[in-house]
């Protein structure tokens, strides 16, 4: 029942070549891979993790918001 929920808020979006949101910022929005590849990366690190098809960003962002509000 949870999943119907969080994929009715859902938006498919195709990003190429974009950041989706930097470093330090606050993103509102959870992502889940299904086609290609993202890399995070950042200012110190460089490039640090691979993201693939399947994977989720951003996730931990939008729960901490439904829990501190």
């Amino acid at each position: 029942m949870a999943l119907k929920e969080i994929l009715r808020g859902c938006s498919i979006v195709n990003i190429k070549n974009q950041s989706v949101y930097k470093e330090k910022e606050h993103n509102e929005y959870a992502y889940i891979i299904i086609y290609g590849e993202v890399y995070l990366k950042s200012k110190t690190l460089g490039v640090f993790k691979q993201c693939t098809i399947g994977d989720t960003i951003g996730e931990e962002a939008v729960i901490e918001d439904l829990y501190t509000k």
